[in-house]
């Protein structure tokens, strides 16, 4: 019994010097229970045991390594007869010094606040991104026996976050980044990629002394966060007629944004804001791995390059430039370092090969794709009927792999010179077809990455084998879906 006509009938038993993690699970197991039943648990310390009334229900947070007195039944919970994956948890009920007795443990503070919010799930609540839906309370709460060991089956389990161009994720401030973050803890997801276009202010670079430009593909009233082309208006709340009320300030733009007039207000508020969701990801317990564009640089810097594609820029992506241009891996270097030295705490960095696919097979490189074209012949095969809407050119699909990754192997060389430690991968949009090939061309230990959009009911970009699993599913999937190597 938990509780009974509003009033308590148990505590949370959390164990001293417990790390936040521990503490921050025990908070919310006890907010939710509150929820429940109306009822204010107390949390007390594992010494207090003996002070509590006899047969008064007790909920330990965490086993025996910040509870020693589950030592007492640390077999039946079997925590030590097997090790539990990362992630994993036990929830056990039965009798501890004379009490009623709940347990939810993992390994760590993480694993047990997965404990908690599974259990909270088994008492009614359902979680999900945009919210919790919580039952009606409870006059008599109580917790069913219970027996439970579980373990995650992927190791990563998250989402990608396309922070860039449309308006929908770009007004998210912090409180909207760290609601999201939450839940994800909730739903014990423990990943999340952060990926951002060239003109945007995540990050300041520069080549000779000159600092990126961002107001010419994007403007300042969207915090330079969206295109300046597409049709979206003025990016102010003047355009703005059902729902206008919602906004809080004169633009479509993050609160932080609101008052931003120049590049450099821009790149020190967005700077800030990104590390504040890395720090606060990290007590959720998830990775944040963030990924930057390898194909288009903003078109200032570009000029010096030699550029391909839509000139004088994409209005999407910013300038296309050739992969095996000096200036351009310069530039690329310049960039990659600057990712590293304005976010060390992320726990890697993704560099995507692009979802367009310019003509990079100008006639200075020709020699040069001719003679890599062998390697990545595979390709050709692969590649139909997966994105015969972006290139009818068999040619081109195989030359777009080849620059890119050659581009990717010399960036490569630079995080083992800059940052030898520092995580790097490579992640496609729409280029699932390259798998195979890709994944033999690299090391087993660069994380790879691919992201499809789904259209239409079937995915677009997936290798055959895995199409075959998804016309096998009984309802179509509305997310994104990732193909990762560990």
């Amino acid at each position: 019994m938990v509780a009974e006509g509003g009033r308590g009938r148990a505590a949370i038993v959390l164990g001293e010097g417990t790390s936040p993690a521990y503490q921050y699970a025990a908070t919310e197991l006890q907010r939710y229970l509150h929820a429940l039943s109306g009822a204010q648990i107390s949390i007390i310390r594992d010494s207090q045991i003996s002070g509590q009334v006899s047969q008064r229900s007790l909920i330990f947070v965490g086993g025996p390594a910040v509870n020693p007195v589950l030592s007492l039944v640390e077999e039946k919970l079997g925590l030590n007869r097997r090790a539990l994956k990362a992630g994993g948890f036990v929830i056990w009920t039965g009798r501890v010094k004379n009490h009623p007795a709940v347990v939810v443990a993992g390994q760590d503070g993480i694993s047990t606040l997965y404990g908690v919010y599974e259990l909270v799930e088994r008492l009614g609540v359902t979680f999900r991104l945009t919210g919790d839906i919580v039952p009606q309370r409870q006059d008599s709460l109580s917790i069913p026996s219970f027996d439970v060991r579980k373990e995650p089956a992927f190791a990563r389990r998250g989402f990608l976050l396309q922070d860039g161009g449309y308006e929908n994720l770009t007004m998210f401030s912090y409180g909207d980044y760290a609601r999201l973050i939450d839940q994800m803890a909730k739903m014990k997801c423990n990943y999340l990629q952060f990926w951002w276009f060239a003109f945007e202010p995540w990050l300041n670079f520069s080549y000779r002394g000159e600092s990126k430009w961002m107001g010419d593909v994007s403007t300042k009233e969207s915090g330079y966060l969206t295109w300046r082309y597409g049709g979206f208006g003025s990016r102010t709340t003047e355009d703005v007629v059902i729902g206008k009320h919602w906004f809080k300030g004169k633009r479509i733009a993050p609160p932080e944004m609101q008052n931003a007039e120049t590049p450099q207000q821009a790149f020190l508020i967005a700077q800030n804001l990104l590390r504040r969701i890395i720090r606060h990801a990290h007590e959720r317990g998830i990775q944040i791995w963030l990924a930057i564009e390898m194909a288009s640089l903003p078109p200032n810097l570009a000029r010096y390059c030699e550029r391909v594609g839509d000139l004088p820029f994409n209005r999407v992506f910013g300038t296309f430039v050739q992969p095996l241009d000096e200036t351009c891996r310069e530039i690329q270097a310049n960039r990659l370092r600057a990712l590293f030295s304005t976010y060390p705490d992320a726990d890697g960095y993704f560099l995507v090969f692009p979802e367009a696919y310019p003509d990079i097979n100008t006639e200075k490189y020709r020699t040069f794709f001719n003679q890599m074209r062998p390697k990545f012949f595979a390709l050709r095969r692969l590649h139909w009927p997966w994105i015969v809407d972006i290139s009818h050119s068999a040619d081109q699909v195989v030359d777009s792999n080849i620059g890119y990754f050659d581009l990717f192997q010399y960036l490569l060389n630079v995080r083992n010179q800059a940052a030898p430690k520092a995580k790097i991968g490579v992640m496609g949009i729409g280029r699932g077809y390259a798998l195979p090939v890709l994944d033999k061309m690299l090391p087993k230990n660069i994380p790879l990455p691919i992201w499809n959009q789904v259209e239409s009911g079937r995915p677009q970009g997936f290798p055959c084998r895995i199409s075959a699993e998804w016309e096998a599913a009984k309802e179509p999937l509305s997310l994104a879906l990732t193909t990762t190597r560990t």
